[in-house]
């Protein structure tokens, strides 16, 4: 069995600017016989990419990418997560200002060390759009991919409870609370403590209407005894939800406008 995996979680695959065309995975095991002994011959002839080779030069892209490493044909799990789990855990997030030249499309970056011996493995560009250079629509379309997605963003942790149910009239008041653990929201000491981060939230019954919604914005400067607190006991948010009877999904965000990471969950919840 050949398979892969990589060093890294990847959020987004982005195309490298400027790389040449390979050739396209051709279906092995199909057709009859002759057509599969002429694809045999092709590939062995160079003519065609192995399908199992081009999986590989495709993680092999993707580490190369985004700073991570590729490892194939290796069917023990557990020493393969084993390096990834250690990168996870020893690096450096370094960030700068691009200049003013609205120049969009892709921007290649070049990381050194100036110590011999020393490899460095980091993302080698990112891609750069009209929106990217408007933080606030930047912002509106992060936000209105991840509460309308099936899949989850993970790049802000994020976790959740519903409490209590309380009666309101015909309808039901669901509570409920959202934590971000310690060192995952930015905190900008730089100016005041500044921290800005995104709660929204909508709850949509089974035939995918929208029934309830929550928005909110924690946009301020902290003091210096809450800054001690999100440190060390990370940011807890707490709302409700007025919804009548029913079973419904809930999808919920939460994005830090500071670095831009954003964390969703779609959540059941049944209210009798």
């Amino acid at each position: 069995m050949s398979r892969c995996t990589l060093s890294a979680w990847v959020d987004w695959w982005l195309p490298r600017a400027g790389r040449a065309n390979t050739p396209l995975a051709m279906p092995m095991g199909v057709g009859s016989i002759p057509e599969r002994t002429a694809t045999l011959e092709a590939v062995t002839a160079g003519r065609l990419r192995d399908p199992i080779e081009a999986k590989h030069e495709t993680m092999r892209t993707i580490a190369e990418m985004t700073g991570g490493r590729e490892y194939c044909n290796n069917n023990n799990i557990g020493e393969l997560f084993r390096p990834a789990a250690d990168d996870s855990g020893k690096y450096y997030m370094l960030s700068y200002y691009t200049t003013s030249s609205g120049k969009t499309g892709w921007h290649k970056i070049d990381v050194k060390a100036h110590k011999e011996k020393v490899q460095v493995r980091s993302r080698d560009g990112f891609f750069l759009t009209k929106d990217m250079q408007n933080p606030e629509a930047t912002r509106q379309t992060d936000e209105s991919m991840a509460v309308t997605s099936a899949l989850s963003f993970t790049t802000l942790p994020i976790s959740g409870m519903w409490q209590e149910i309380e009666p309101a009239g015909d309808k039901r008041k669901v509570h409920f609370s959202l934590f971000v653990p310690p060192g995952a929201t930015a905190i900008d000491a730089e100016h005041d403590n500044h921290i800005k981060v995104d709660f929204l939230g909508i709850a949509r019954d089974l035939k995918g209407k929208d029934v309830a919604a929550f928005s909110q914005q924690l946009d301020k400067k902290l003091p210096p005894a809450g800054v001690s607190q999100i440190q060390a006991s990370g940011l807890t948010y707490v709302n409700t939800l007025t919804i009548p009877p029913g079973q419904y999904n809930v999808s919920i965000v939460v994005r830090d406008n500071l670095s831009g990471k954003i964390g969703s969950v779609v959540a059941p919840l049944r209210v009798d």
